[in-house]
């Protein structure tokens, strides 16, 4: 699979993830402690490295665009 397949896949993902953030954080009083740490927890974590996972297909646009001399 090429980097921008892989993106097309990565891309939603992450705002499926960024969502699932938010709705836990407005549900942590709603929530019973253990689900909201489960769940925004680990929500975390997989928003973490699908953000590391876009940012390595990225490498390139990235380094031309801020990290140019």
């Amino acid at each position: 699979m090429n980097r921008t397949n892989m993106l097309k896949y990565i891309n939603p993902i992450i705002a499926i993830l960024i969502v699932s953030q938010l709705i836990s954080a407005l549900l942590s009083d709603i929530l019973p402690q253990e689900i909201f740490e489960a769940w925004h927890k680990g929500g975390g974590l997989l928003l973490f490295i699908g953000i590391i996972v876009h940012l390595v297909l990225n490498w390139a646009w990235v380094k031309s665009t801020y990290l140019k001399r």
